[in-house]
């Protein structure tokens, strides 16, 4: 593999990486970038000379970056980032933003936030392209590689390079049918363990603050049903002998149908917002983290 010079490199090249890296396709590289597909080939390939590795390879049919691949997309996003903040006008214009966000979050932020936030930007921004992608316990390793450009978590990150803002606060409460002698009356500590749950295991993927709090008193609920997010709740408690601890906001979506009991593992959490050095300065970015900071806002001032 002979090398090319890496002065030969230019701002295009860098951009064809990325988008590659984005779309893990060089035919969608290609039609993102309005070019064709032999042509962002023979960026690629010019650039494996340049760094000698293969940057991209196929695996069970699809193409998978490599690790060094993965560390030069982190850099390149990055001088993309500045050189478009030192050539940009000074205003910004959400309505001729013509751009992809990518958002990293799970269920609780998606139901809680995402509703407010995707309205307000519809209203101010169109052109603007919101890609949710699934947290899971990745949030943290997604930033960090690029993969993202804001984090919305309850996990408490402290990395280099990495910027946070809290969000909203919450805990969790008790979602039970009306029909449960549980919904009324006395409800202790050990009526709570002795009861029937619904317990959210979020697939065992992560792990929720309440079900730490229990752990960590050596306790465990009876669990007679495990589901993997709170979605449908009400409806598998309606007319059962079933409870479920869930957060205050996600249970206040079943008020009314469902009893709203104070549990007796709070496990009171916040949510933030993570993003990094790459986009820190971006215009663009700057106005929607405000957005996502007055959303959160909007949200935390509705009574709970």
């Amino acid at each position: 593999m002979n090398a090319t010079d890496p002065l030969s490199l230019d701002f295009a090249t860098l951009n064809t990486l990325c988008k590659v890296h984005a779309n893990r396709s060089f035919s969608g590289a290609a039609e993102e970038l309005g070019t064709t597909q032999s042509t962002v080939s023979y960026t690629i390939e010019r650039m494996r000379k340049t760094f000698g590795d293969p940057l991209f390879v196929r695996q069970g049919g699809k193409i998978v970056a490599t690790p060094r691949c993965d560390d030069l997309v982190v850099e390149a996003r990055l001088v993309l980032d500045q050189f478009s903040a030192m050539v940009g006008s000074q205003a910004f214009d959400p309505s001729s933003v013509r751009a992809t966000v990518r958002i990293s979050s799970n269920y609780y932020e998606r139901t809680v936030l995402l509703p407010k936030l995707i309205r307000a930007v519809r209203a101010q921004a169109p052109g603007l392209h919101i890609e949710m992608i699934p947290a899971q316990n990745k949030g943290a390793e997604q930033l960090q590689k690029g993969e993202i450009d804001v984090l919305l978590s309850p996990a408490s990150l402290s990395l280099n390079g990495v910027y946070s803002r809290r969000l909203i606060k919450d805990r969790y409460v008790c979602l039970i049918d009306h029909s449960n002698p549980l919904a009324t009356g006395a409800f202790t500590e050990e009526m709570f363990r002795a009861a029937n749950h619904v317990y959210v295991s979020y697939a065992e993927i992560w792990r929720s603050d309440y079900g730490a709090e229990i752990r960590s008193k050596g306790l465990e609920v009876n669990r007679v049903l495990s589901i993997a997010t709170p979605e449908n709740l009400a409806g598998l408690l309606e007319g059962t002998d079933m409870i479920a601890a869930v957060p205050n906001r996600i249970a206040l979506r079943a008020a009314g149908q469902m009893a709203i009991r104070d549990c007796p593992f709070p496990a009171p959490f916040q949510v933030s917002v993570y993003w990094t050095t790459r986009t820190h300065r971006s215009k663009m970015h700057l106005w929607l983290r405000r957005l996502i900071v007055s959303t959160a806002e909007d949200v935390a001032r509705t009574p709970s």
